[in-house]
């Protein structure tokens, strides 16, 4: 189940009970829809193991090979593709479409 996190105009904050997964809905107007999922990735080590996930996301591997699925799905959304980057502490993954009101 999720619970509110907060309440401002626009704004819509939920966190799931079950898991502590945060999202949080920006309704603003405009034509374009964009999301950013950021993850925890704080490492452990200095073995770049964020960064790989990062790129298996996009990339695949020997046992999934799915190479490009994110990016085929998101043009099927009139997107022009994801992309993402991985920071100190967390990796983010974007996207940004056209709204379904287009």
């Amino acid at each position: 189940s999720k619970t509110s996190l907060g309440q401002q105009p626009g704004i819509r904050c939920f966190r799931s009970e079950k898991n502590g997964l945060n999202v949080i809905f920006c309704d603003v107007p405009g034509p374009l829809c964009s999301a950013a999922v950021v993850v925890l990735t704080e490492p452990l080590n200095d073995y770049g193991l964020p960064h790989t996930l990062e790129h298996l996301v996009f990339c695949g591997s020997k046992t999934t090979p799915l190479r490009g699925f994110l990016d085929t799905f998101a043009t099927r959304c009139l997107s022009e593709g994801t992309n993402a980057w991985t920071s100190e502490d967390h990796t983010a993954y974007t996207i940004e479409t056209v709204g379904h009101d287009q």
